[in-house]
């Protein structure tokens, strides 16, 4: 091989990309040699020979073709992963083959692979060295020099590097050379740190050719994301794979946007498929004049699931407001319809005909009463009496009715911790919950099974708040109710609160019941939670708050009432404050069929004018809470009970305190009336007031009458039916008859 035939230095580019070609080209220019060793530097130096090859093949044939013309290559440059498919590591094994001593610089991505990873796949072989993507020109120029130093002695020609300088450069040139040096020095510093906070990086990032549309590096945090490895994405075609699937115009928009910065939101898929929401901040930068796109992903999933349930929580609540405002106006309407009804049933003069249609009037009011407290309990609005309960004596109180309500082919079972403390919740609401979830689990049975409903109690910590959104922690006491029937797909599980959502299509659901529990035990303070497999049965959890006190004895229910209980009101003022006229009425009439004075008044400022008139006569005050006026009823009592401890009063409302905005101390049927009420229910509450044989003081104003006895009210009715129909005269039950110079200015209905 002669001297002359390797005189200049022989490069091979094995690169899929033309851009590449012309990047190392214009690098690699510098490396050059003295044509002889008495070449003076006053010569022009030789340029290196260098050859270009786009596919692995083409690179393979140029080898054999230098080689069988004595003229071989020293360096090649062989890129990592090449557009045929063929992998760097493949050609370097078939270049060796075919010129063992070829000296190659593996053009690679810094993911790829390590020396050590490349010696244990090409073997015992120091031939070859890595020069990291995106390529640096002084590092693909040093490297080049370097490697055709090791070439053999008989390859290899004598070199230099251009900006060398000569014996006879002056003292400028070496200046140069040494802030040359320090520039590459510093330059190789400040992109190991770059490297080093990319990959460490705790947040996903990318780069992207726009050109060839290729990942050109991610960092850790990425491939986490994505779940695939670094290795399997450098190089691949970015719209390949499941990335993009949810939103592929997405990818068009982060490349193809001419905005310098872009913030968008996207779905973005998984190696698992699992669908993540991101959002993408891009910028575009120049890579050796190539447009490339840097990617920060923020990964939003959980957000957007916790913005989900706030906004489903705020829908709630907004048909909660919606109800509660419905059902307040339906319980002014039942209250007069169940309150006349109530009245009619005590005449015992009626024809069997009309009483049975009384009793059917009075049965659908019930019904339509139930179903204002649903929406109104749906809401949280319901009024309730929280009070320390016994929930394992409760519920097995209620198992026997609960077990009649699912019927035979479903056994019911209550098993309960032995002892426990006292839950701080309503009775009523504790009982409807659990109604509606037994109903609920029966009708997941249709084949039958077993339903299991038990108590303890359960200490709530910080991490199992972290994990359920309404949870708080502290102590509180558990109630499960679990079935064996067809389970809760998934997919629907977040939906069964809502109000109207059925899966009972055709068979009756009204889509009401889980929504009343829902809003039920979030009005005693609790939270539910629910778990549930198809095909395994379903299992809600009920936590109530844990009471302080020791647990209520058990009420008894009050008995009918009695003909007798009717003069409950001999000698007795009462003053009634309502703004509905109807309601009022209805009221008054059951007022005087007990036997009570009437004084009423439709808003605040004439209910004090009555006070002040007649405030030694009155006994008893019903006021309606949310009555017109400059105060509300709570404020009135106050202002009442300020002129007279002693007085008694009786609020009613169909809202609940906390929708009213007071805090106040209702107790049920001692000096609260919810709306709808019957004569039944206001007539118990009286009797607690003014127990049998309590005194009476005789009344200033108007004539204090005799008792009425049961005989002669119905006597009465008679007479006054008759004289209606016969036109000769008003009902005397509705007229005036204790008045005052025969006029009733001072506002007594009698």
């Amino acid at each position: 091989m002669s001297t002359s035939a390797i005189s200049r230095l022989r490069i091979l580019l094995i690169d899929d990309n033309p851009s590449v070609h012309a990047e190392l080209k214009k690098a690699l220019a510098s490396v050059t040699k003295p044509l002889s060793e008495t070449t003076s530097a006053s010569q022009p130096l030789a340029s290196p020979e260098i050859d270009s090859a786009l596919q692995s093949h083409e690179g393979i044939a140029l080898v054999q073709k230098a080689l069988a013309a004595g003229r071989p290559y020293q360096v090649a440059f062989v890129d990592m992963r090449m557009g045929d498919g063929n992998n760097g590591t493949e050609i370097m094994k078939q270049l060796w083959q075919v010129q063992p001593d070829l000296q190659i610089a593996l053009c690679a991505a810094s993911s790829d692979y390590t020396r050590k990873d490349l010696a244990s796949l090409l073997g015992i072989n120091v031939n070859f060295a890595i020069l990291r993507k995106p390529i640096d020109p002084l590092e693909a120029l040093q490297l080049a020099v370097s490697l055709a130093h090791k070439a053999p002695p008989s390859v290899q020609p004598s070199l230099q590097v251009q900006d060398s300088p000569p014996p006879s450069s002056p003292p400028e040139m070496l200046t140069v050379k040494a802030e040359l040096t320090h520039e590459m020095a510093e330059r190789s510093k400040a992109e190991e740190r770059f490297r080093a906070t990319f990959e460490t990086a705790p947040v996903p990032m990318c780069v992207i050719n726009v050109k060839t549309v290729t990942w050109v590096d991610a960092n850790e945090a990425f491939a986490s994301l994505s779940g695939w490895p670094r290795t399997d994405l450098i190089e691949q075609r970015v719209d390949v794979g499941s990335f993009w699937r949810a939103q592929p115009d997405c990818l068009r928009k982060l490349l193809a946007s001419p905005d310098e910065v872009l913030r968008t939101e996207s779905k973005f898929f998984n190696r698992l498929r699992e669908e993540r929401i991101i959002q993408f901040s891009r910028r575009f930068v120049h890579v050796h004049d190539e447009p490339h796109v840097l990617l920060v992903l923020n990964d939003v999933t959980a957000q957007r699931a916790t913005d989900e349930k706030n906004w489903q929580s705020a829908q709630l609540e907004a048909v909660g407001r919606l109800a509660a405002g419905v059902a307040h106006d339906f319980n002014n309407i039942l209250t007069v319809i169940k309150g006349q009804a109530s009245l009619l049933m005590g005449d015992s003069d009626l024809p069997p005909s009309a009483q049975k249609s009384i009793e059917q009037m009075a049965d659908a009011a019930d019904r339509a009463t139930s179903l204002v407290r649903q929406l109104l309990a749906f809401g949280r609005q319901q009024v309730v009496t929280p009070r320390p309960i016994d929930v394992r004596a409760h519920i097995e109180s209620q198992s026997r009715l609960l077990g009649r309500l699912v019927g035979e082919r479903i056994s019911l079972r209550c098993e309960s911790q032995p002892s426990m403390p006292a839950a701080q919740v309503d009775p009523g609401s504790l009982d409807q919950v659990l109604l509606n979830l037994v109903v609920n689990a029966r009708d997941a049975m249709p084949q039958g099974g077993c339903i299991t409903i038990s108590a303890c109690t359960a200490r709530i910590d910080e991490t199992h708040c972290e994990s359920v959104r309404d949870a708080r922690p502290g102590d509180y006491i558990l109630v499960k109710v679990a079935d064996t029937g067809t389970g809760i797909a998934p997919a629907i599980q977040s939906r069964i609160f809502e109000p109207y959502f059925t899966t009972k299509e055709g068979s009756g659901g009204t889509g009401l019941g889980l929504a009343t529990v829902h809003g039920l035990v979030k009005q005693q303070g609790g939270w539910l939670e629910l778990e549930s497999t198809p095909g395994f049965g379903t299992t809600f959890f009920v936590y109530l708050p844990k009471s302080t006190e020791q647990a209520e004895p058990a009420r008894v229910s009050s008995q009918p009432l009695q003909p007798s209980d009717w003069n409950i009101g001999f000698g007795r003022a009462v003053l009634i404050v309502e703004d509905e006229d109807i309601n009022r009425s209805v009221l008054r009439q059951m007022l005087k069929r007990f036997g009570f004075d009437v004084l009423e008044a439709g808003d605040s400022l004439q209910a004090l004018d009555l006070w002040r008139q007649h405030m030694k006569d009155i006994q008893l005050v019903i006021s309606d809470v949310g009555i017109p006026g400059n105060i509300n009823g709570i404020e009135l009592g106050e202002r009442i009970a300020a002129d007279r401890p002693q007085i008694k009063i009786i609020y009613c409302t169909g809202y609940s305190a906390e929708t009213l905005g007071i805090n106040n101390g209702f107790k049920e049927g001692y000096n609260f009336l919810a709306k709808p009420y019957d004569a039944q229910s206001l007539m118990q509450i009286l009797n607690r007031l003014f127990p049998k044989g309590s005194s009476s003081r005789p009344i200033s104003i108007g004539l204090a009458r005799k008792p009425v006895t049961a005989d002669q009210l119905i006597r009465e009715m008679n007479i006054a039916r008759t004289l209606r129909e016969s036109g000769l005269a008003a009902d005397p039950r509705t007229q005036s008859r204790v008045t005052t110079n025969g006029n009733n200015d001072s506002g007594m209905l009698s």
